[in-house]
């Protein structure tokens, strides 16, 4: 299990620092925040295995599901996204913006980016190292993993009302991830 801390001001650090005895857990830790797109690319480039899954440590994702998305990645796929069937707890407005971004980065982008996911998702090594190929400075990995093309499947699931704390990511950075996906991925 690898974790990349990206900057916290809590107690991550003091906690998962509790558990680095355990060859099975690394650690990498950022001194200042660099966002959700460099952090999650951190852990592409130094994750190990023959298939990546990354997910969110709020758990609002439900890690049970895991296990259907190795079967479905034993039976082929290269990619397994986790799907929001259900989105408990949040507002008209994150749904909605949510919604019309993706509609609008569809119609302006040949490679259809889908909807309903999030940074949750099995990759097989061959999608790694093909991220980890890529050039990019400012990525859009929600576009970059789909512009590859791989063959890909999908878990569903209800995405649980946020049970502590609250999201730090604000309007600004969805702002900003929405720009660099538009920005990656226009062709018109």
């Amino acid at each position: 299990v690898l974790f990349v801390n990206d900057g916290s001001r809590d107690k991550t650090l003091e906690h998962l620092k509790k558990h680095t005895s355990n060859p099975s857990i690394k650690v990498i830790t950022f001194y200042r925040n660099f966002g959700h797109q460099v952090a999650l690319t951190c852990g592409y480039m130094h994750a190990k295995g023959d298939c990546v899954i990354s997910i969110d440590a709020d758990l609002q994702d439900p890690p049970e599901i895991i296990t259907d998305m190795i079967e479905k990645w034993k039976k082929g796929a290269m990619i397994v996204y986790a799907k929001r069937e259900k989105r408990e707890g949040e507002g008209f407005m994150k749904k909605w913006s949510a919604h019309m971004f993706y509609k609008f980065i569809n119609f302006l982008s040949d490679v259809p980016i889908p909807q309903e996911v999030g940074d949750f998702r099995l990759l097989d090594r061959k999608v790694v190292e093909f991220l980890n190929s890529l050039p990019e400075q400012s990525r859009f990995l929600r576009g970059l993993v789909a512009w590859g093309g791989y063959p890909t499947e999908y878990v569903y699931f209800t995405r649980e009302r946020r049970h502590t704390g609250k999201t730090h990511y604000t309007l600004s950075r969805m702002i900003n991830l929405a720009l660099d996906g538009i920005t990656s991925f226009s062709t018109k």
